[in-house]
């Protein structure tokens, strides 16, 4: 038979946990802020460059395959 502990905070305690956890967020922010910009930047690199890639290939499409289009098919 497995038991289970269950934690019961006190108003206090969870302020105090709230406020050690504000400052150990306060502290880490400087390296963890870039690293979040660092990673939307990527995103939208991402993003940016499966754009070209789609628009490319319409393009290749349009110029160099124009009569495939005109083919009927069966």
């Amino acid at each position: 038979m497995n038991r289970r502990i269950k934690y019961v905070y006190t108003d206090e305690d969870w302020a105090k946990q709230v406020r050690i956890e504000n400052m150990v967020f306060l502290v880490i922010s400087p390296v963890y802020l870039p690293l979040v910009a660092i990673y939307y930047i990527g995103e939208g690199a991402l993003f940016l460059a499966e754009g070209i890639a789609a628009g490319v290939r319409a393009l290749v499409k349009r110029f160099f395959f124009r009569k495939n289009r005109r083919e009927e098919q069966l």
